[in-house]
Order: structure tokens, then sequence, then C-alpha cells
């Protein structure tokens, strides 16, 4: 067994580990033991698959049951009989088989991750102990996305791609006689279809001026565009993509629109889903929170002044002055 197979299995072992049991009554007990019992076959089948047909899904809910078995199993040992011990014993070989067969999936791939790269993850505890929540291999790529990945060229290995973007107008931080058009978006692999399940699956996320300051759907088809061309140039990205807008006069538009867009050829699909404002809540504070180049209040203020008082200046020229003395001698 290599290293990343033996903290693979420290991890999934320290399932235990993560959370106290509450209190519940034996009868409780009883039925949630019959429940994830029953449910052992359909577990067994679904991890005991070749790798291009495992489903991260499948393995949180088999990671899930195994988290409730050992929390009936320190509430009511006496529930449990060795030949369910020994079930539960199985599936967690097969959980294990599984993570480390996604995490050799991205290191396999090229331009992924090297084992060196992904033992720095496996290594932190803390990570580790993210294994609950979601497969190993995301919480690898969860951790590189927030300290800069290793690598230069990434690709993404997903069928879809969910982007969910706002846009605004507003006056200049700088002038307020002034306005600007700026636009938010937020990458995020798989088909999100609620914002609040997009933390652990960010590819990117950012911010963007734009040109127009007059019509905002304008901004947001810019910045679909905008969007395309990244997920082509710096991902080689050609999959799904489903953009999450909350402008309904942008997605007339687009659909109007959308076979003037040459670059919409180089996508296997592209969907427009309208969400209500209060579903696009991370993108909106994105946009409206932050400038292009983040400026403190203190700073702005500072620079204000200064231009005020160099408005405001008697500029006297100084007594002694070489160049402008040597000047008047010549001529």
């Amino acid at each position: 067994m290599n290293e990343i197979e033996q903290l693979v299995e420290t991890a999934i072992n320290d399932i235990t580990k993560i959370s106290k049991p509450k209190e519940l009554p034996l009868a409780s007990d009883i039925r949630l033991l019959k429940g994830i019992i029953g449910k052992l076959p359909k577990r067994y089948n679904q991890l005991n698959r070749p790798i291009e047909r495992l489903s991260p899904e499948k393995i949180q809910k088999a990671k899930s049951n195994y988290h409730q078995f050992n929390l009936i199993k320190k509430r009511h040992p006496e529930l449990v009989s060795q030949e369910v011990d020994r079930l539960y014993s199985g599936l967690v070989v097969l959980i294990i088989r599984a993570e480390v067969a996604l995490i050799m999936g991205l290191i396999n791939r090229k331009n992924r991750l090297s084992t060196d790269d992904v033992l720095v993850v496996l290594r932190n505890e803390k990570e580790r102990r993210k294994v609950l929540q979601q497969p190993l291999k995301d919480v690898i790529l969860a951790y590189y996305r927030r300290n800069g990945f290793p690598w230069e060229i990434r690709d993404i290995n997903t069928q879809v791609v969910t982007v969910f973007i706002d846009e605004t107008i507003k006056p200049s931080p700088l002038d307020q006689f002034y306005t600007v058009g700026m636009f938010s978006y937020i990458i995020c692999e798989g088909n999100i279809k609620k914002e609040k399940r997009m933390d652990t699956r960010i590819i990117e996320s950012g911010i963007q001026p734009s040109a127009e300051i007059v019509h905002v759907e304008l901004i947001t088809i810019e910045a679909m565009e905008y969007v395309l061309f990244k997920l082509l140039s710096k991902y080689h990205y050609h999959g799904k993509v489903v953009f999450k807008i909350d402008s309904q006069a942008a997605q007339k538009r687009w659909i109007d629109e959308k076979y003037a867009y040459g670059i919409v050829n180089q996508f296997k699909s592209i969907t427009i889903s309208r969400i209500p404002r209060t579903g696009n809540t991370r993108a909106d504070k994105l946009c409206r929170q932050y400038s292009i180049v983040t400026i403190k209040n203190d700073s702005i203020n500072q620079a204000k002044n200064k231009v005020a008082r160099i408005n405001t200046a008697q500029i006297k020229p100084a007594k002694n002055n070489p160049i402008r003395d040597f000047i008047r001698r010549i001529i």
C-alpha cells in the first residue's frame, strides 16, 4: 500500500471521530440501522465499478451511511452484530478504493497534479477531515483553487459548467459625475441549480470592467462572451455551459442574436437560465461591493484632498533657478 492509499484509509477511518453521537432512543436507532442495512447491496453495487463509471455522489452517500452506522454503534453497540460490522468493513474497503481511483485520475491526466501535489493536501489533517463533506478529489482541487494550481495550463474535468453572472452600472468611486459598467462571474463545476451548493465547486470568480454604461443587458452579453473565451483559452473546455443570470432582457437578446456570436459553435451546448435576484446573491455581492481596482475609502479621500490642495495652491517661482538664470544670460 503506497502513501496515498494509506492517507485515504486514514481519512475514511477518521470519519468515526468527526462528530460525537447525539442521544437517540433505541427505537430510533433500530429504524435507522434497518434503513442503512437495506441500502448496503445498492452501495456495494455502486462502488464496485470501473473508474469511469464511479459517481462521486454515490461515494458520498456510502460515506454518509458509514458515518450513520458508526454513530449507531457508539450509541447502542448491542444493536450491531458481527456480521453487520463485517459488511460495513467491506464497504469501507470499497470507499477507499473508489476515492483512490478518483485521485489517481487527477494524477494521470495531462497537465494535472503530480503525486507530490496530492500528498501535500492528504498529509494535511485539516483537509483530510473534509472527507465527509466531499470526495477527496474535490478537497484536493478546492485546496489548489484557493492556493494556486501547480500547473500553468488547466483543463476542466466535467461535462457541465455553471456560470453565475451579475452586472451593474454605478457611479465611479473617484468621481460621482461619471458612471462605470462592471460585471462579475463565478464559474463552477457541474450543473449547480442553487448557489448555496457552489462553495466546493468554484473554479474561478472575478470582476471585469465594461465599456457599456447605458444598457445593462449588453453588459450581461459581454460577460457571457468573456467567460466563454476564458473557458476556451484558459481551460480548453468545449462541453456544456449553463449561464445563470437575472436579466430577462439579456436572455431575450441572447436568444435572438446568439447565432451572431461565432464562439457558441465551440461548445457542446449553451443554456441560459434566468433566476431571481435572490438566487444570484453571491455574484451580485461580488459585483457591487468591489471595484476593478480595490481602493480603500481612506486612500480615495487622501487622493481627493491632495488634488484639492494642488488646485488651490499658489505656486511661487523659486528664488534660485540655475537653468532659468543661464537661459537669461545667453539671451
